[in-house]
């Protein structure tokens, strides 16, 4: 019988409750903490990782971080470089013996 995190397509958007969870993970926390800050356990903050990840088309939590700052679901302070603008900003090399 599927459950519902494998009910979950990317593209689908997040819930509240998993972009809850997603910006938790980006300040830090491991899934205990966030599970204690949430009052969920930590089996249920396993869930809505998994939900985010597939829905993010993310492989792992950093990815699930990077690509929900680039969709908007995790604002940056102000005065920050948007990810996507660091990602895809081209980088100066030096020329070998200059």
């Amino acid at each position: 019988m599927p459950t519902r995190a494998t009910n979950a397509k990317k593209g689908d958007p997040l819930s509240h409750r998993e972009e809850q969870v997603l910006r938790l993970l980006a300040a830090g926390l491991t899934n205990a903490e966030v599970g204690r800050q949430l009052y969920l356990t930590e089996n249920t903050v396993k869930t809505y990782l998994r939900r985010v990840l597939i829905k993010l088309g993310a492989l792992n939590r950093t990815q699930a971080v990077v690509v929900g700052v680039a969709m908007g679901h995790i604002p940056l302070p102000a005065g920050s470089v948007p990810v996507v603008e660091a990602l895809v900003r081209p980088v100066e090399i030096p020329a070998v013996g200059a």
